[in-house]
């Protein structure tokens, strides 16, 4: 997306939000978190998982959460907010892992495109290291 706007000196110039275009492309290329939790939980409502993700970033407890948040969170209980809670955490090894993956195999000089979004757009532990097991290192004992 472009702005264009007068500078002072009356010239025309171009701002490209770059953030918004990341942002732009980040939700079309790959899951983000909201997605990924709410494909764990099919039975709670994006709502829900959205403004529980937010408290429990800022730190609430769950059982805070429960009791004292559910006009936010449409009445979850503490399980299903623990779901929510394991699903964040799945959510984060796998992206730790992606980035482990990726360097690993950036530092043999074997990554190429298709590889990278390949293992950008997995978010589950077993298919990555099914990917990632033809590049893996062999360890000498």
């Amino acid at each position: 997306m472009q702005e264009r706007i007068q500078d002072t000196n009356n010239q025309d110039v171009y701002f490209i939000h770059l953030y918004y275009s990341i942002l732009f492309l980040h939700k079309y290329t790959h899951m983000n978190l909201v997605e990924f939790v709410l494909n764990q939980t099919n039975h709670i409502s994006e709502k829900s998982i959205s403004n529980t993700i937010k408290l429990l970033q800022e730190g609430a407890t769950i059982p805070f959460i429960s009791r004292y948040r559910k006009e936010l969170t449409n009445n979850l209980d503490e399980v299903q907010i623990t779901e929510i809670r394991d699903s964040i955490r799945k959510f984060e090894e796998c992206k730790q892992r992606q980035k482990t993956i990726i360097k690993s195999i950036e530092d043999q000089g074997n990554l190429t495109k298709e590889i990278r979004e390949k293992i950008e757009n997995t978010f589950d532990i077993t298919t990555l290291e099914d990917i990632y097991l033809p590049y893996k290192q062999k360890r000498l004992t």
